[in-house]
């Protein structure tokens, strides 16, 4: 297993756009969504959502519940992800620790099926009340 393989990515670009990737291994792949507006330093709750499907409308990034994806990240041909036993990293990239976030992450959550709007903004209530902030 490759240090740099990987399956998929939610992260934030240098300039702190969100990015959302599925990478096809095989392939050298991907179809993706960025944000074009950069996420501040305010409390934020970001959360990708992925179809399963091989095409772009597949997988979605939303900021507070609202979906944001507005630019295009896809290269190459995409077929889907493939199972490359890698590690799932939260707050760094590989096993080198590359692209290290040095921040405040609050809450985490993979779940095993793509989350409606109606369920994203039902976690964003969660969220609201359990640690007092206005989303």
């Amino acid at each position: 297993n490759s240090a740099t393989v990987d399956e998929w990515e939610l992260s934030l670009t240098s300039s702190g756009h969100p990015l959302f990737d599925m990478i096809d291994a095989s392939s050298s792949g991907s179809i993706g969504r960025r944000d074009a507006t950069a996420i501040g330093t305010s409390d934020v709750f970001l959360a990708a959502t992925y179809s399963g499907s091989d095409a772009r409308p597949g997988n979605n990034i939303w900021v507070n519940a609202a979906q944001v994806d507005d630019t295009d990240a896809s290269s190459g041909s995409y077929t889907a992800m493939e199972d490359t036993a890698s590690l799932v990293r939260i707050g760094c990239r590989y096993t080198s620790n590359e692209q290290f976030f040095n921040g405040k992450i609050g809450l985490v959550a993979i779940v095993g099926k793509e989350l409606m709007i109606e369920e994203l903004w039902a976690i964003k209530a969660l969220i609201n009340g359990f640690f007092d902030i206005a989303l």
